[in-house]
């Protein structure tokens, strides 16, 4: 596809299809898709930061609906799991006054009918960026604040993301100046391999691990 070809989605508001800093974004399958589709749509969801929603798109960039949630304030980036559910990390959250706080010690996981409350992935300090294999079964997610990259199973008996191990990415060896990532990193695994590839921003730089 050239750019000529290509679907511009969005311009800058609060209403549908409009963002506020559009972040992190991911293909995800339709939840509402009929059982016999051939071939299985795709929705596009965006990560909204100002607007605190996540929307989602079809192929064509047409509006289709947004995500709200009361703990999803200033989300940075959003993947799907295996049973579809979506995971949003929230670079903002809320404290017990109903303000702003930047570090949000959570991630919402997302029902797959979206209109139950999410759960939240604890045991985080500031999620950034989030990526899930080819599967959706391994889910990473990157801690800002304790340089991190998080490893989840994503299939568990109780529905919650199981942790397997953390790779801290300061100490490892040829990593030189690798400072913590922006909300923007850019993060992705290799279904085939298992390798988790993150951006770092402030030098310049991507990472393989």
């Amino acid at each position: 596809m050239s750019l000529e070809d290509a679907v511009k989605i969005g311009r800058e508001g609060e209403g549908e299809g409009q963002f506020l800093w559009p972040n992190g974004l991911a293909f995800i399958r339709n939840h509402r898709e009929e059982a016999d589709e051939n071939p299985p749509s795709s929705l596009l969801a965006v990560t909204d930061f100002n607007n605190n929603r996540v929307q989602t798109f079809d192929r064509k960039g047409h509006f289709v609906r947004d995500v709200r949630s009361a703990s999803l304030r200033g989300p940075t980036d959003v993947c799907q799991l295996a049973d579809r559910r979506l995971c949003v990390v929230p670079y903002l959250g809320v404290n017990r006054r109903d303000e702003p706080l930047v570090g949000a010690a959570i991630a919402c996981l997302f029902p797959v009918a979206l209109d139950a409350p999410p759960a939240h992935l604890t045991g985080l300090k500031m999620p950034v960026g989030c990526a899930c294999d080819g599967t959706g079964k391994n889910l990473v997610i990157a801690d800002r604040a304790r340089q991190q990259l998080v490893v989840f199973h994503a299939e568990s008996a109780d529905g919650v993301p199981a942790f397997s191990h953390a790779i801290n990415y300061k100490r490892r060896a040829g990593f030189g100046s690798f400072k913590t990532p922006w909300p923007w990193l850019g993060l992705a695994i290799d279904s085939t391999t298992g390798d988790i590839a993150v951006t770092d921003t402030d030098q310049h730089a991507v990472y393989i691990l």
